[in-house]
């Protein structure tokens, strides 16, 4: 029988799979779908996606993993003293959710000020998407990577 702290470290490791997906996809396809835009239109939409992410489905999937490792952490039974949970807590925590809160959030605000139609919206757009889409690609690697210590430090 599984007792209820591997189950919390499971339902972590799925969720930081689940984050590792949601992030991959977006710097695989949807950040060079909109650098194929003309710049005003992509920062029209990513405004648009920045202002729809908050939702409580994708809070749950960003955050609700990183939760759940604090927990683990704190009373997570015998699962406290495998390193792998300790090294899946520390880059879920940094990696993705302090990223997320430091850089990323930041990234968004700013350019949630930008006029499209601006005269600089093309440059803009290229540092924005550039600075983004490569930090993107090391949270997605960080949920990737949680999503796997967790199994290791499970078995």
């Amino acid at each position: 029988m599984i007792d209820v702290w591997t189950m919390a470290a499971l339902v972590a490791s799925v969720g930081a799979g689940v984050c590792a997906g949601a992030l991959f996809a977006f710097s695989s396809f949807v950040m060079p779908a909109l650098g194929a835009l003309p710049p005003a239109e992509a920062i029209g939409a990513m405004q648009a996606i920045n202002r729809a992410a908050p939702s409580p489905s994708f809070m749950a999937v960003l955050f609700g993993p990183g939760l759940l490792l604090v927990v683990l952490l704190v009373g997570g039974g015998e699962l406290w003293r495998v390193p792998p949970v300790w090294g899946a807590a520390g880059l879920y925590l940094f990696g993705v959710v302090g990223m997320t809160a430091f850089w990323h959030v930041p990234l968004n605000n700013g350019l949630d000020q930008v006029n499209p139609m601006g005269c600089d919206a093309a440059a803009v757009w290229t540092r924005y998407a550039q600075r983004w889409t490569t930090w993107n690609h090391a949270r997605a690697f960080a949920a990737a990577l949680t999503c796997g210590l967790l199994g290791v430090g499970v078995l």
